[in-house]
């Protein structure tokens, strides 16, 4: 697998996998024969509103060789500031690679590592004070979050430890603002979590319990104003 950045005068982050799999919708009832008309007639097939993307011509910044070793990418995600873009990357190898981007060039690399499988990564608020702020979580029931100016990056692990050992981790979220962690976990007794935690303490603020009962596999927050 490789990691390619590609950019429009902008700065877009992509993963590839060569095993990449395309799905389409087909009609059995009425076969296409290819044309113009037919492709405008099935607004699930095209969308004229994304046709814009089609017509921009990206080019490729740089590429990046990660599977040496069989390492792979699990989760990403991009946070931009101004010109300049971070991608944080989560491995295989239980590790968190966080890639700077400015003017066209990679700028920087920091390596973040967990002592167990990485579940997720999400960068926190675009607020200047905490812009360097990285979390990612894992499968042995902990979250992290790093300071990527701090030369001992890791500054705060979250965890529920109320049963007596950490709950098992499957997905997790940050507040807009950046302020807040909520997280989801597997099945635990019959039962499956939702908890929530302050990034200025790392005491369980609370959670929910007796709402699903199978692994949760994602959890967004959403503000509506």
């Amino acid at each position: 697998m490789t990691l390619n950045f590609i950019t429009d005068g902008e700065t877009l982050n992509s993963s590839s996998d060569s095993d990449s799999t395309n799905q389409s919708l087909i009609n059995e009832e009425n076969v296409s024969d290819g044309s113009e008309d037919d492709i405008n007639s099935y607004p699930f097939v095209f969308d004229e509103s994304k046709e814009i993307h089609y017509k921009i011509k990206y080019k490729q910044i740089f590429e990046e060789d990660i599977n040496i070793n069989e390492v792979y990418i699990l989760n990403l995600d991009a946070q931009k500031l101004g010109q300049s873009l971070r991608v944080a990357t989560a491995h295989t190898d239980h590790t968190c690679r966080v890639y700077g981007i400015e003017a066209g060039s990679k700028s920087f690399t920091e390596c973040l590592d967990h002592e167990d499988q990485i579940i997720d990564v999400k960068f926190g608020s675009k607020d200047s004070q905490i812009s360097s702020i990285v979390f990612t979580g894992s499968d042995n029931g902990t979250i992290k979050l790093w300071d990527l100016r701090l030369k001992e990056k890791c500054i705060s692990v979250f965890k529920d430890e109320t049963d007596g050992s950490p709950k098992p981790i499957t997905c997790f979220d940050v507040s807009c603002d950046g302020r807040f962690i909520v997280a989801g976990t597997e099945v635990l007794k019959d039962d499956s979590f939702l908890l929530f935690w302050d990034i200025r303490t790392t005491n369980l603020l609370g959670g929910y319990w007796d709402t699903h009962y199978g692994d949760i596999t994602q959890v967004n927050i959403f503000y509506f104003e």
